[in-house]
């Protein structure tokens, strides 16, 4: 099973509202620059913060969520996809 983290280079915090990645670290892909996120790219970015399968982040975000145009899978999914392909999101492969 695959299992997501984030990477400690980027810290989630609130300002004035709205949920921002800062980039603290050396190789961070996005220097100089915050990255804005919307109230469920939060939510993933927390489920992720310990480690989680892309399936139990999406059982949590159903649970948190309503599903009304049934993309909520595909979302979680693709969040993670983009935050590992940019190296802001680590994939493992850890025994069931």
């Amino acid at each position: 099973m695959k299992i997501y983290r984030t990477k400690d280079d980027y810290i989630l915090r609130v300002i004035a509202g709205d949920a921002v990645l800062v980039p603290v670290g050396e190789d961070c892909a996005f220097k100089n620059a915050v990255i804005s996120l919307n109230g469920t790219g939060a939510f993933i970015w927390k489920s992720l913060a310990d480690g989680a399968s892309a399936e139990a982040v999406i059982e949590s975000a159903r649970e948190e969520y309503e599903d009304e145009d049934g993309k909520l899978e595909e979302n979680v999914r693709g969040f993670i996809g983009e935050g590992v392909r940019l190296g802001m999101i680590t994939e493992t492969e850890e025994d069931d």
